[in-house]
């Protein structure tokens, strides 16, 4: 699989972002449902602790993409679906920047 990215407009550089990510030659596609802050039993952690919350959610992904033998930079679309607060507006830029770290350009 052939993957390039796609940036007429270089700005978003600046924050880890493609505008488009072209694939070719894919053979494979995994669908993942939505990750969740659980642990292997399912019980829900880290309440009233959203920065705790995304990190558990993440590791969670990261584990199923794992066990299909795939990474993060295999990621073609994410999508987070919260009730949007100033607070968690500031806690989310801190978790981007953790993905950042991690080499996972959106």
């Amino acid at each position: 699989m052939q993957v390039r990215a796609i940036n007429p407009q270089t700005w978003l550089g600046a924050f880890n972002v493609n505008q488009a990510i072209e694939v070719t030659a894919g053979q494979r596609v995994l669908y993942v449902s939505g990750q969740t802050s659980n642990d292997a039993s399912g019980a829900p952690m880290h309440p009233g602790d959203l920065v705790a919350q995304f990190r558990l959610a993440w590791k969670n992904l990261i584990e199923v993409l794992a066990a299909a033998n795939m990474k993060p930079e295999n990621i073609v679309r994410l999508i987070s679906t919260l009730q949007m607060s100033t607070v968690l507006w500031r806690k989310l830029a801190r978790w981007c920047r953790s993905l950042q770290r991690q080499d996972a350009s959106p």
